[in-house]
């Protein structure tokens, strides 16, 4: 193997061209060769049946069709000191407007509402 790469390695180094050239050469002809026995450059439809994450998906795509029917997230917050002092709740406040301003936001709660302080 190491002979095979010493010559080839001596053959890239002599005509860089011509190898770069080849290669571009053979990945048109397989991309044509492949798109006439029928192939396509499109993934869409690559599915395999019976797998656990195909499941999964179509249980998701069943009971949540619609992109408006709300999703959660929840922040974390970490301070050295308690986040219920004086600065640590107006960064939190401050947070909470930011997020709230947000066209697809309902709701924010923030932990003095939730009572999640740790």
């Amino acid at each position: 193997m190491s002979r095979f790469l010493l010559w080839y390695a001596h053959k890239v180094k002599k005509h860089p061209k011509s190898i770069l050239g080849l290669g571009l050469l053979v990945v048109v002809m397989m991309t044509v060769f492949g798109i006439g026995f029928g192939g396509s450059l499109s993934s869409e439809g690559m599915t395999i049946d019976n797998t656990p994450a195909q499941k999964a998906a179509d249980i998701v795509s069943k009971n949540y069709h619609s992109s408006t029917s709300g999703a959660q997230a929840q922040i974390i917050l970490k301070a050295k000191e308690s986040l219920k002092n004086k600065n640590n709740v107006a960064r939190i406040t401050d947070i909470k407007n930011k997020i709230q301003r947000q066209e697809d936001v309902q709701t924010v709660m923030t932990p003095d509402q939730l009572f999640n302080y740790a």
